[in-house]
């Protein structure tokens, strides 16, 4: 082997070493400016309030090693309430801003389709059936940036919050849209599964104002019209007018006992460290601006039956709201 070739394969060896390590330096950057960018969805035009807006949010885990002040500065939640069937009846968005003192209350419509690898399903039975993570993961999008954290209630979370008003002698009440009948606790025991119930050993709630208590909250948010299964037109206004009474109401913000009873009875991913921090904002909904929004949809073009989000129209009503002069 000639020198001349000696030298030109020893030469060919450095550069590449030289290029290999400065694509390892350069490289990293250059796919977090294209992350960066995928994930926002938004066009390069956006304002940079918005990039500060991704940076707090999208860094979820590494927020408990900064400051309070910074931490609670916007807090985005998910309120799902799931009932014995195991359907999320109920969905509302929330996000609290405490630099412009916005509150926005965004209802999420339950009977809309979603796509589940292909196949159209109703949210109430997908949501219900799959992890917190795929919620998240799910109506995220919708909303049109990271959600932070979810809370899901069950029957036993509207008990609580009764009791709770109770004994505050005050009481979170609902409008029922149908009459709502259930065993009396009192006769339970002498109830024989598959057999005629008494009258006698009925409650029945009229239709109109009732207050919730600790023995009928569970039964009213489980309750389904006769005859028409899986309509949760009911639940959802029952799930997003307990969530204002509730947020609306001192006793669970100013107490540590009562807002410590209130957590236990939820599902949530709020670190209870963070709970007090964060109930400032969650609770300020009597003192802050008020937004809701209804969740736009539209119908499928492929099925004039298959209601969907109407995510463009969506995302922009969050955003106005969400926006100083909004």
């Amino acid at each position: 082997m000639s020198a001349a070739f000696k030298n030109f394969m020893l030469t060919l060896v450095i550069m590449l070493g030289i290029f290999a390590y400065a694509a390892i330096r350069i490289l990293p950057d250059v796919e977090n400016l294209i992350f960066i960018g995928n994930e926002s969805g938004e066009e390069t035009s956006q304002n940079t309030s918005d990039t500060s807006e991704e940076s707090e949010e999208s860094g979820n885990e590494s927020s408990q090693e900064t400051s309070s002040e910074e931490e609670s500065d916007t807090f985005s939640c998910l309120f799902a309430s799931k009932n014995k069937q195991g359907d999320i009846c109920s969905l509302v968005y929330v996000e609290v801003i405490k630099e412009t003192q916005k509150y926005i209350t965004c209802r999420i419509p339950v009977d809309i389709y979603l796509d589940d690898s292909g196949v159209p399903k109703l949210l109430y039975e997908l949501l219900g059936k799959k992890d917190t993570s795929y919620l998240l993961n799910k109506i995220s999008p919708l909303i049109g940036k990271d959600v932070d954290y979810y809370v899901i209630c069950s029957g036993d979370t509207y008990k609580t919050v009764a009791k709770i008003t109770e004994t505050s002698g005050k009481s979170v009440s609902v409008d029922l849209t149908y009459e709502v009948r259930y065993i009396d606790p009192d006769f339970a025991d002498l109830v024989t599964p598959g057999e005629v119930v008494p009258e006698e050993y009925i409650i029945t709630l009229p239709i109109g104002k009732v207050a919730l208590t600790e023995t009928n909250a569970a039964e009213i948010f489980n309750s389904l019209r006769e005859g028409d299964q899986k309509n949760y037109a009911f639940q959802e206004s029952m799930g997003l007018s307990v969530f204002r009474q509730v947020m609306s109401a001192g006793e669970f913000s100013e107490n540590i006992e009562t807002l410590t009873s209130f957590y236990n009875a939820v599902q949530t991913n709020i670190p209870i460290s963070d709970l007090a921090r964060y109930s400032s904002l969650l609770f300020a909904y009597s003192t802050y601006g008020n937004t809701h929004i209804t969740y736009p949809t539209i119908y499928d073009y492929t099925s004039p039956d298959m209601k969907i989000a109407d995510w463009s129209n969506g995302i922009k009503q969050i955003r106005n709201a969400a926006a100083d002069g909004g």
